[in-house]
């Protein structure tokens, strides 16, 4: 999940209502080092999910249908565009800090869509792992599809968080999946970390 129990709903549309108070600074080196390479991270997930959606095995498919449940080629192909686009605009991406707290609690990270590539990052993104589900890598990837240029994913819909809530979004209504941001932060790393188990 991207936020706790208390900032469940934190996301791009109630994130504009006090874009002028979000409390944010300059990250410090050492937070900096951390979300660089969380950065070339994501890059490394999203190459693996590109190389995964271009040619797929048994179980490349498996994740595919697990996160994503496209019907129609077309679908697919809309998901592939948003990991190429990931990979063409994250060089654009840079970073502020969250300093204190946020109207909707701890976050992960979060972004204005309609942005220049900038992703503020919260305390839970520096508690994170590096690797595995809900990793920093994993989190970008989640951000970085927010972006207008790159997925605008949610602009119309809510965004549903979680491991078990995705995957049951992609078997009750694939479009929405395919338009929800933690879908493909799982799918990316599902296919990078083949280990993840599901519960």
């Amino acid at each position: 999940m991207k936020t706790t129990v208390l900032g469940l709903a934190i996301a791009i549309a109630p994130a504009l209502l006090w874009a002028d108070e979000r409390p944010v600074l300059p990250c410090d080196d050492e937070q900096s080092d951390v979300a660089e390479r969380a950065l070339e991270g994501a890059e490394s997930l999203a190459r693996f999910a590109e190389n995964a959606l271009n040619d797929a095995d048994f179980d490349d498919y498996r994740q595919i249908f697990r996160w994503f449940n496209p019907k129609e080629e077309d679908e697919l192909e809309e998901v592939l565009d948003v990991f190429e686009n990931i990979l063409v605009w994250s060089e654009s991406v840079k970073f502020l800090c969250i300093a204190g707290s946020v109207p909707e609690g701890p976050v992960y990270a979060q972004v204005l869509p309609t942005g220049n590539f900038l992703v503020e990052l919260g305390s839970l993104f520096f508690e994170a792992e590096e690797g595995g589900r809900d990793s920093q890598a994993g989190t970008l990837i989640h951000e970085i599809s927010h972006f207008v240029l790159v997925g605008a994913t949610n602009q119309n819909q809510e965004e549903v968080y979680g491991w078990d809530a995705a995957m049951e979004l992609a078997a009750k209504d694939p479009e929405a999946a395919q338009q929800n941001a933690e879908n493909y932060q799982y799918f990316a790393e599902s296919i990078f970390w083949p280990d993840l188990t599901e519960n």
